[in-house]
């Protein structure tokens, strides 16, 4: 099978045809990989948030904070995280006037609404699992 010069040209080819097959096969499992980490980091990320917010509202008689979640920022929580779903710029913004749809967060910090205190992902479309990113 092999001469003493070495590999022939036809089983070079070969060589090479089976590491593309094999390239081929596993970039699209790598990339859907990629794309479920970010999912689970931004939902993670989502936790953390409201872990932080439970833990202020526990501390502070049962309100809520009433700004950005700045007030958060390094008692609750080191830092506000970002947002990292795949397919959008990360980003660790925190709307609170309207969603944007742009990436981030949105919280909902006016005292008269009947979501108050609660925080989600301002992004529009499904996750993964199809679920709207704005009901995590």
């Amino acid at each position: 099978m092999f001469n003493s010069r070495g590999l022939t040209k036809t089983q070079m080819i070969f060589g090479l045809v089976l590491v593309l097959i094999f390239a081929g096969l596993s970039v699209p499992k790598f990339i859907d990989v990629q794309q479920k980490c970010g999912e689970g980091e931004t939902k993670y990320n989502l936790e953390r948030l409201r872990s932080a917010i439970a833990a202020y509202y526990g501390d502070n008689r049962g309100n809520y904070p009433e700004d950005d979640l700045s007030v958060l920022v390094p008692r609750y929580i080191e830092k506000i995280p970002y947002e990292a779903a795949p397919g959008y710029d990360k980003s660790n913004k925190v709307y609170t006037d309207k969603q944007t749809g742009k990436g981030g967060w949105f919280y909902f910090n006016k005292k008269d609404s009947p979501r108050w205190g609660e925080i989600i992902i301002d992004l529009p479309g499904n996750d993964s699992t199809g679920k709207q990113w704005t009901e995590n």
